[in-house]
């Protein structure tokens, strides 16, 4: 039994390393990030067990969970519990908080006679509502991805009510022939010193941006990400009465998964060029359409700190979809020379298939120039 426990412990481990190793068409390692979860469950309770029997075992189930910590941290927001020194140097003239959100909901179908040149103000709508709520927040810094904005629409000026504001801008979009267009959207108080677009697919849909602000003295870049989709469906495509059927809905579904996460691993790279060549601090932020347990997720936090798993609370689901709201695909990473104060996922807000995500940040005075 000792021998069986010591395998299925190295089958553990190999499962946590899977996050390190990037998608390839040979084998199919990608689908034991998606296993990791449970694994990991799995894991402390046979740790648990064999404590409490006080068998050798138990050491071989533990040695896994303590190399592999971090899956707590990406699970369960707890840092901010214990961890209230800051990094750097408090300023208030270098303090700044960021939004960052997926309004896709401003075109979800049942709104879509919302888009129409001379489409009433129905101030009820989900869509309406939405617009109010990112025309009336106070965020210094925000990051829309799905942002529609329609030039010959009245209702839906909505860059022109942010210029209004004094805000500046940078929206990289994907035009369409009468005046609409959707794309990725970068609201800033701050002076924009310098900025960039990266297409990362070929949809024209999913894209990088950044921003270089001038905050004071200094400046940070922020990164807006829109990273492939999870390509899951609304409603479940398991529900069939039929075994054939269900077992050819199971491959398109594995099909989509593997597609996406292929894709996921190449764009990121893209990201991380950006960020490696920044002469500045980042933060990159947006709807990456990955969980933590994944390459492309583990790919950044190499890098970088993530906002949920140092001052983040709870699980922070950021999806708010019909089904699967346990996902946290929604992320705020943020570089050396900038500090997290605060991060809050905006369960309150419910006007889109994704929560917003808020942070409260420092620039960093002390840090190496």
């Amino acid at each position: 039994m000792k021998y069986i426990n010591f395998v299925v412990a190295i089958i553990f481990a190999f499962i946590y390393y899977s996050v390190k190793i990037p998608p390839t068409e040979k084998f199919n390692l990608w689908l034991c990030t998606f296993a990791i979860p449970v694994v990991f469950a799995i894991n402390i309770v046979l740790f648990l067990l064999y404590a409490v029997l006080r068998r050798v075992s138990a050491i071989f189930y533990l040695l896994p969970l303590v190399f592999n910590l971090q899956f707590v941290t990406e699970t369960y927001g707890i840092k901010r519990l214990y961890r209230s020194e800051t990094t750097c140097s408090e300023d208030t003239a270098a303090a700044f908080s960021l939004l960052s959100y997926n309004v896709g909901g401003l075109k979800k179908p049942e709104h879509a006679n919302m888009h129409i040149f001379g489409a009433r103000d129905d101030k009820d709508s989900v869509t309406f509502k939405m617009r109010r709520w990112i025309l009336e927040n106070d965020y210094d810094v925000q990051c829309y991805q799905e942002f529609f904005d329609h030039t010959r629409n009245p209702y839906f000026k909505t860059i022109e009510a942010i210029k209004k504001k004094g805000y500046y801008y940078f929206f990289s979009k994907d035009a369409g022939p009468n005046g609409d267009a959707v794309g990725l959207l970068t609201v800033s108080r701050f002076p924009i010193v310098n900025k960039g677009n990266v297409l990362v697919s070929d949809n024209g849909f999913n894209r990088v941006i950044y921003t270089d602000l001038k905050i004071g003295p200094d400046t940070v870049r922020v990164i807006n990400v829109h990273l492939e989709s999870m390509r899951m469906k609304k409603h479940n495509p398991l529900y069939t009465d039929n075994p054939d059927a269900q077992k050819q809905r199971v491959k398109v579904i594995l099909h989509k998964l593997k597609d996406g996460v292929f894709e996921r691993s190449k764009q990121v790279e893209e990201v991380l060029a950006v960020i490696d060549t920044s002469s500045y601090p980042v933060i990159c932020a947006g709807d990456f359409n990955e969980l933590p347990y994944s390459y492309t997720y583990h790919s950044l936090r190499k890098k970088l700190k993530n906002a949920f798993e140092e001052k983040g609370r709870g699980f922070g689901f950021s999806y708010n979809g019909n089904t699967l709201q346990f996902l946290r695909i929604d992320n705020q990473f943020y570089s050396p020379g900038v500090d997290v104060v605060d991060f809050t996922t905006r369960q309150d807000v419910p006007y889109s298939d994704h929560f917003p995500l808020a942070g409260k940040y420092n620039l960093c005075k002390d840090r190496d120039e």
